[in-house]
């Protein structure tokens, strides 16, 4: 990012997976420092597991806390850094909570 500003330019959409959390609980926690949503905007209204992710093979325990993340041409990478730590944090705390492994 620090040598090529193009990537300014395109709009973009990240999805990620989680071991062992729910989506929807982990956006609750971070409603104050993260948009982002569980599925896409035509599907966020059906609830489960997004038909694209079990099509494509991911395991439940994963697609049940995929998250989908979006960065435009104005997002910072401060911002960027602080999305993480509150995603990462967040997560922690769902897994300490459940007796899961840090990982």
């Amino acid at each position: 990012w620090d040598d090529d500003s193009s990537w300014r330019m395109a709009p973009s959409i990240l999805s990620v997976s989680i071991r062992g959390v729910c989506g929807a609980s982990v956006l609750r926690g971070l409603e104050e420092v993260v948009a982002a949503s569980t599925a896409s905007a035509c599907h966020s209204d059906e609830g489960g597991v997004s038909g694209v992710l079990a099509a494509i093979g991911v395991p439940e325990e994963f697609a049940r806390g995929t998250l989908r993340l979006s960065v435009g041409g104005e997002t910072t990478k401060e911002e960027v850094r602080r999305a993480v730590e509150a995603i990462v944090g967040e997560v922690k705390r769902m897994w300490k909570g459940e007796g899961m492994e840090d990982v």
